[in-house]
């Protein structure tokens, strides 16, 4: 028998969490796209994947007319509706400062 410490335990039930959020498909993304024009677009999705296939595609009125689209970064939260909030928080004049100063690098803006 084997007796867990408490931070193998929680290091433990965190591993069972975060596998069941992605089979589950639960987890949220917020996405930063360089647009053509060189404008940063802020989205959240449940599905980064075909979000991103979505834009590329043209498919979303938003980018359409601002392709090619190039995909900056993203943050994976616990749920959607963190990744919707913080979509929202970013979008900003403080949230879009942190984001420049914190989450994306010079190289990832040339």
């Amino acid at each position: 028998m084997r007796i867990l410490t408490d931070k193998a335990l929680a290091q433990s039930v965190s591993l069972v969490y975060l596998v069941n959020l992605l089979k589950n498909n639960i987890m949220g993304y917020v996405y930063f796209l360089k647009l053509s024009n060189n404008d940063i677009y802020i989205g959240s999705t449940k599905n980064l994947n075909n979000r991103l296939l979505n834009h590329k595609k043209g498919e979303v009125k938003a980018t359409m007319n601002l392709l090619p689209v190039k995909l900056l970064a993203y943050i994976a939260v616990p749920r959607e509706t963190h990744a919707r909030r913080l979509e929202k928080y970013f979008k900003t004049g403080s949230g879009r400062a942190v984001l420049k100063k914190r989450i994306l690098t010079d190289e990832a803006l040339a």
